[in-house]
């Protein structure tokens, strides 16, 4: 058994490393199912494509009887010949035998993201769960967060506890000045129920009502005002004390600005920030509160200790206090959000029963919640398969329920003699946002948690356990790698003492044969000191200088140069300069589908389809050709060929059906354009998950979600 882990930085071959390892695997056996055996995890689709391709590729090179094989297969294959005594003939018909049964049995080839294999898990325990075996998978957190709004709303007015909790929210928004429209509020909290992170606080919320959280809200607002009621009456205390004894607010350095005497009024009025940045800290040692002038008469020295003390008692009380005052503080806001946020809760269980779906979301607490307490073993066996390998890529993303998941396969693999590969890279860790957690990885061969079984994995994985580091860069420039061995040796001074070994042995070798390759830094320094538009004219000047210098002197092709901003709306003003300097740009706003002229032609004509009297999307149907934009005084006439096309198709309410008859009318072939390629392709999507698809109902489904479309390119495009 062995529990290799690889530390594998930008570059390195973690990919190549990953194939001929699963080679090694299957190809060593002279039973073509063996690849039944190995399970490999990867965290995109694009990385499990990639990786499924690259195998299937290699297969076919090593099985291929004419001799066609790539240098690094070739001397590749010869080591794996000589350390397993094979000839090339063996191995040629080993591989051969593997692809077709491969190909023969694809569905068995367990090359997947967690999300599918979690799903297939999900599949097969859909009766543990409670939940039906058809369940449609929702990836849309959005729309069901705005379904589940809406439900919630129209229960006003019904359910008289909820109408009551929502009515006060409304006012304390309309109180606080912050508008009476709770929807985007609660529709932006919503998204927490989708964050493996909020799951324990939620967990906790769902055992109270409205009624509860009113009540706290009734508790938090009285323990606040006795807390300011109690310094308001220390601060009277000293006020009655300075007006017994004939002080006045001008007899104290600072007067009526921020003498002691002023400071205590303000304090008694309720301005406690006073006291949070300590201003009354001085008073405490007995300075501070007269001028020289005042100080040599007897009748104000004679009162410092005593008002010393009241300025110490405050102090005291205030600092003995303030902590718990300012967490209720804090939590008063957010109490009517999260009264809602339950209730948003509720109501996405309503909308997963009702419509029969799991949002893609609930694939890790379902299989943490229920199968993470059964046998491995029983788990492989509701599988259909048992695997004797398994790897997992991007580790450094994996989230702990993730992972948590994963360690009862791991471990009894291992127990079982079999072997796991994980690979990963902690600085690249970019997904904490969703739940990744790169501490894992970095803290391996340790698993998560202090129990017994946890203990007990931790030393059996310790046992197999050996750390590899691919060291070697196959992709970057020498220039650019010399840059970050740099860069990261310069660091580490700043990193934290238990972070120090996920930078101590970064260092690459630079293998790529690029001739070229550069980095360059220019800090801005003078856009400090600008008005905001100035500043920005001046980063777009330099990002278009930086461009021009690439190309011209470093002969870049356009397709190398990726612009990375702090912000959607800073990317698109980049992209919109450069494209009016002459430079295509490929940008989230430019690969959107409905960007697409004949994409929005098609939605027009099926919209005019269903309403003969939409006058806007028939001229954008029938003058989608035009060369300029027309301008019609009369409802246009859609001519014969259209009008049978709503006679044969409108009927059959098959959105995928007009919209085809629509495109050849218009002549356009969905082969020539990628934009209609991709929109069909979502077309069809919404014909199989829909329930009742229609036209109509296609028309609102598109309105909706148009804009989370865009184009996946293909490699190498400039």
């Amino acid at each position: 058994m062995s529990l290799e882990v690889y530390r594998s930085s930008a570059g390195s071959g973690k990919t190549t490393t990953l194939v001929r390892r699963f080679l090694s695997i299957v190809l060593a056996s002279d039973q073509p199912d063996e690849f039944r055996n190995v399970l490999a995890i990867t965290f995109t689709n694009k990385a499990a494509g990639e990786m499924k391709e690259r195998i299937l590729q290699a297969l076919n090179e090593l099985g291929n009887s004419n001799g066609i094989v790539s240098e690094s297969n070739r001397a590749w294959a010869a080591e794996f010949c000589k350390t397993n005594k094979l000839t090339k003939e063996q191995l040629q018909g080993r591989a051969a035998a593997t692809l077709s049964r491969i190909l023969h049995r694809y569905s068995e080839f367990s090359v997947s993201t967690i999300d599918k294999f979690s799903h297939r898990i999900i599949r097969q325990f859909a009766f543990d769960l409670g939940i039906s075996s058809d369940f449609r998978v929702e990836l849309d957190a959005d729309a069901l967060i705005e379904e589940a709004v809406q439900r919630v709303i129209n229960k006003a007015g019904e359910d008289p506890m909820l109408t009551r909790f929502l009515v006060a929210f409304i006012v304390n928004k309309a109180d606080d000045e912050k508008g009476w429209n709770i929807e985007q509020d609660i529709a932006g909290l919503g998204k927490k129920l989708f964050d493996e992170a909020s799951d324990r606080p939620i967990k906790l919320l769902r055992n109270l009502s409205l009624d509860d959280f009113l009540e706290l809200r009734k508790n938090l607002l009285q323990d606040t005002t006795v807390f300011l009621d109690a310094l308001a009456e220390k601060a009277r205390e000293v006020i009655d004390f300075a007006s017994a004894n004939g002080l006045a607010i001008e007899d104290f350095s600072y007067g009526a600005s921020h003498g002691f005497l002023r400071l205590i009024e303000r304090i008694g009025q309720g301005e406690i920030d006073i006291l949070s940045d300590r201003r009354l800290g001085k008073f405490v040692d007995g300075e501070g509160f007269f001028n020289k002038a005042n100080l040599k008469q007897a009748r104000f020295n004679m009162h410092i200790a005593k008002l010393s003390k009241y300025a110490e008692e405050i102090v005291d009380f205030f600092e003995a206090h303030a902590d718990d005052y300012f967490r209720k503080m804090a939590l008063l806001p957010t109490l009517y959000a999260l009264g809602s946020l339950i209730e948003i809760d509720r109501a996405l269980k309503e909308i997963s029963a009702d419509e029969n779906l799991v949002h893609i979301s609930e694939f890790n607490r379902l299989i943490s919640s229920t199968i993470k307490d059964q046998p491995a073993p029983y788990i492989y066996e509701r599988l259909g398969e048992k695997y004797k390998f398994i790897f997992i890529d991007e580790f450094q993303d994996t989230s702990s329920m993730q992972w948590q998941n994963l360690i009862p396969l791991v471990d009894h693999i291992l127990a079982s003699g079999g072997s796991a590969m994980l690979v990963g890279d902690a600085k690249q860790s970019i997904y904490r946002w969703r739940g990744g957690e790169a501490e894992q990885f970095r803290i391996l061969p340790q698993v998560p948690g202090n129990d017994r079984l946890a203990v007990e994995r931790s030393h059996a994985f310790a046992q197999a356990f050996s750390l590899k580091t691919l060291d070697n860069n196959h992709r970057s420039a020498p220039q650019i790698v010399a840059f970050n061995n740099a860069f990261f040796e310069h660091i580490k001074s700043g990193i934290k003492h238990a972070w120090l070994d996920v930078y101590g042995d970064v260092s690459q070798n630079p293998k790529s044969n690029i001739d070229a390759g550069a980095v360059w830094i220019q800090p801005l320094e003078e856009a400090k000191k600008l008005i905001a538009a100035e500043s920005a004219e001046l980063v777009l000047k330099a990002v278009l200088d930086f461009i021009h210098l690439t190309l011209e002197k470093h002969h870049t092709r356009l397709k190398d140069i990726t612009i990375l901003t702090r912000n959607g709306r800073e990317g698109s003003e980049i992209a919109a300069f450069l494209l009016g300097e002459g430079i295509p740009v490929v940008s989230p706003e430019s690969i959107l589908i409905n960007r697409s002229q004949k994409v929005n032609a098609l939605i027009s004509g099926l919209a005019y389809l269903v309403n003969s009297s939409d006058g806007p999307s028939a001229l954008t149907w029938l003058y989608a050709d035009a060369e300029a934009p027309l301008i019609a005084h009369e409802m246009p006439q859609p001519g014969d060929a259209f009008l049978q096309i709503k006679g044969n198709f409108f009927k059959s309410d098959s959105p995928s059906a007009v919209l085809h008859a629509l495109c050849k009318l218009k002549k356009w072939s969905p082969l020539n354009d990628i934009f209609l390629q991709f929109f069909f392709d979502r077309v069809a999507d919404y014909e199989i998950n829909a329930q009742a698809p229609s036209c109509h109902a296609f028309l609102h489904w598109w309105a909706e979600h148009e804009h989370a479309f865009n184009l996946v390119l293909p490699d190498g495009m400039d």
